[in-house]
């Protein structure tokens, strides 16, 4: 078990020291300093945050061209070029379906402020719960044709996802020590899940952290209580990033400690 800590806390250091965070999405949320610009901007980022790094930043920053200085403003005053934006493709997702969520995200904003105000279960330890009411408000204005692709770019925890880029957002807001931005003081950290992407349960594999064949919710859920109970942490989801560098080298077939 010593040796586990000892490597995840020498995974968690390494990625901090090479500076992964100026290449992960959360580079752009960081580029704000209004908390409504970066809840805004934060989500994008991470919901998107599929393929390779250079595509994902591209689209990133086009988007993030379209809704200007205040993205969060635009979006509440719907003063960006709504038909520009239909003309966005990445992969799957469409111009169409990243206005659905807009639309989602405005409606939480001017009532509410925070985006946080749809993920209130996560204030009562329930993620799943609260990622869930986030996704019911989403698929409640998708239309009918619309709604795989929307789950595929929300999930819905009720399939059993493993929900990897919505954790890691969550992560973002709530998370005190940077690069998390902890904007989300009304949540505990102990509260997260370990965002657990093919990479993350890899190495989580590697280590006897899962009994799971696959990423899954239920994997995420037994990870980050592994990982809590290892390392005597409230706050577990801050090694989601050790996971991801260690099965980063495995999968490169990089030379790793073997248990």
């Amino acid at each position: 078990m010593s040796d586990i800590k000892k490597i995840l806390e020498t995974y968690r250091t390494r990625w901090i020291k090479e500076g992964w965070y100026n290449y992960d999405p959360i580079q752009f949320p960081l580029q704000y300093d209004n908390r409504q610009d970066r809840e805004v901007v934060g989500i994008l980022a991470a919901l998107l945050a599929w393929g390779r790094r250079d595509i994902i930043a591209n689209k990133m920053r086009y988007l993030l061209a379209l809704l200007g200085r205040h993205p969060a403003q635009s979006i509440m005053n719907d003063t960006y070029d709504r038909r520009e934006l239909e003309l966005f493709k990445h992969r799957i997702y469409k111009g169409r379906h990243i206005l659905i969520l807009l639309d989602t995200i405005a409606e939480l904003l001017t009532e509410h402020g925070t985006i946080a105000k749809g993920f209130e279960k996560l204030e009562d330890g329930d993620i799943a719960g609260a990622m869930q009411d986030f996704y019911n408000l989403v698929i409640a204005r998708t239309p009918k044709s619309d709604e795989r692709i929307i789950t595929h770019l929300v999930p819905d925890p009720s399939r059993g996802s493993a929900c990897k880029r919505m954790t890691m957002f969550l992560r973002w807001m709530v998370r005190r020590e940077y690069p998390d931005m902890g904007l989300w003081t009304e949540f505990s950290p102990a509260h997260l899940l370990i965002s657990l992407d093919v990479h993350a349960w890899r190495a989580a594999k590697h280590l006897g952290l899962t009994s799971y064949a696959n990423p899954s919710l239920k994997a995420a859920i037994e990870v980050t209580r592994n990982v809590s109970e290892l390392m005597g942490s409230e706050d577990p989801a801050k090694y989601d990033v050790a996971l991801w560098l260690l099965g980063k080298d495995l999968s490169e077939k990089k030379s790793v400690v073997r248990l």
